[in-house]
């Protein structure tokens, strides 16, 4: 906003140092030094080691974006899935990852990888710290090993007079939004603008890409006293999809606690773009008045796509496909444990074949209690059923959705053979749901005599005694 005479600003500098630490075995992060290290098989550095300044208004929350990661795979032969997280950052703060898990090919680097930092007016002043980490999934999906970057942020108080041509644009705007629909004004996603309802009846609108199935939201940030904003919402096609006047669930910012009652500034929250393309808001008064050289904040920020994000196909495939048909079924040794299979995308089917020698006892199950959440209890998504077949791949032999003992949605089928030969079981997940994150482990367990020993901790319990098929 624009002003007839230059203000004193107070603006706090934020100086960033990047320590870089990568571990190179073990579960917990090394003791680290300001110098990069390179760890046995992957990488996480910083390409921004000198310090970058950041200027904060006293007066209202501001965002930076800190960015110059590269995460690598040094690895010349596993693809692997890493963890990026801020486990430390200094209190009041809001830290916000562009991205949060990486699956990197051998050899193959990463750099889109920042944090958007929201940091509230009253900061302290001096040393803060924040830390950002990159970890290590093993084949299981378990923490193997993390590596720490450690940035420093010196938090100072510059009380150097800003200009007014520097002053951000308010009253009166030097590029007009537009007044409906057709002269919406292009905005770009994650960047802040400073508008102004400058006169009576006065509107903006804008424009914006959106990814479909991505989540946005849209804000003001910042409104002056005077002006009680509404935001409309609508699709290419002149659809009014949603809209919001007051929004009261703010984070809390400023001291003022959360939810802020009185907060009259309106938000689109956490609003799921329905398919590609350009979607327009209308930013109006709710009683048409505003005017008196007014100004707000409008921002649309990108967010991630949410607990159900679109397929990946390099992790929907994994090491076992293809295996949707018994003509191109994976072999499976007996007493073998195929560790990590999918079923993904919706309506997957996995086939493996294995060699049954007439007369001994195979017991073939799932077991999907590795990747079960930290509150127990089944794997979401995931009701495995088997079903076996004779030599030619057709007729079938035994079907299990359930293993006995009622307690598990695992699937366990006991086989005796009668006659030596390939047999071919079939792995489907009840309802034929698929996602990239339901995985299961694939037994067949060859019995010695007339019974298995008990399995060792972390396998599936010892079968009951069941009369013999095929």
């Amino acid at each position: 906003m624009l002003r007839s005479r230059p203000l004193l600003r107070l603006v706090y500098t934020v100086l960033i140092v990047t320590g870089i630490v990568v571990a190179a075995t073990g579960s917990q992060a090394l003791a680290g030094t300001f110098a990069q290290t390179t760890s046995m098989d992957y990488e996480w550095s910083r390409s921004q080691t000198n310090p970058t300044e950041i200027r904060i208004s006293p007066t209202r929350d501001t965002t930076a974006v800190i960015s110059g990661f590269t995460l690598r795979n040094n690895s010349t032969l596993t693809t692997t899935t890493y963890l990026i997280d801020v486990p430390d950052h200094p209190s009041g703060w809001k830290t916000d990852l562009s991205i949060t898990r990486v699956t990197l090919t051998p050899g193959s680097s990463f750099t889109g990888i920042s944090v958007r930092l929201t940091i509230p007016p009253n900061s302290p002043q001096g040393n803060q710290n924040m830390t950002v980490t990159a970890t290590k999934l093993g084949e299981n999906g378990l923490p193997v090993v993390s590596a720490s970057l450690f940035v420093l942020l010196a938090v100072v108080i510059d009380l150097t007079p800003v200009p007014t041509s520097q002053l951000p644009l308010g009253c009166p705007e030097v590029s007009d939004p537009g007044n409906n629909y057709e002269s919406a004004k292009l905005i770009r996603v994650n960047f802040e603008e400073a508008h102004g309802i400058c006169q009576t009846g006065d509107e903006d609108w804008f424009k914006f890409a959106a990814v479909g199935g991505k989540i946005y939201t849209i804000d003001i940030t910042q409104m002056d006293l005077g002006l009680d904003l509404a935001l409309e919402l609508y699709d290419d096609r002149r659809n009014r999809l949603t809209s919001n006047d007051d929004y009261y669930d703010r984070p809390p910012s400023s001291g003022t606690p959360s939810p802020g009652y009185k907060d009259t500034k309106p938000r689109i929250n956490s609003w799921r773009a329905p398919r590609d393309g350009t979607y327009v808001v209308r930013v109006r008064d709710t009683l048409g008045i505003g005017g008196n050289n007014l100004t707000y904040h409008f921002m649309v920020s990108g967010e991630s796509y949410g607990p159900t994000p679109t397929m990946i196909p390099e992790i929907c495939n994994d090491a076992f496909e293809p295996d949707g048909l018994p003509e191109i079924a994976r072999m499976i040794f007996s007493n073998e444990t195929q560790v990590g299979r999918r079923f993904c995308p919706t309506g997957d089917a996995d086939w493996v074949r294995f060699f049954g020698l007439a007369g001994r006892l195979y017991i073939i199950y799932t077991d999907t209690r590795p990747y079960t959440t930290t509150e127990g209890g089944p794997e979401p998504g995931a009701d495995t059923i088997l079903i076996l077949t004779d030599r030619d791949g057709t007729r079938i032999l035994d079907i299990n959705n359930d293993m006995p003992g009622g307690d598990t949605l695992d699937s366990e089928i006991q086989f005796r053979p009668v006659i030596d030969g390939f047999y071919y079981v079939q792995v489907k997940n009840i309802g034929d749901i698929g996602s990239q994150f339901i995985k299961y482990d694939l037994t067949v367990r060859a019995c010695p005599g007339q019974y298995c020993r008990p399995n060792p901790p972390g396998q599936a319990p010892a079968p009951t005694a069941k009369p013999a098929t095929g």
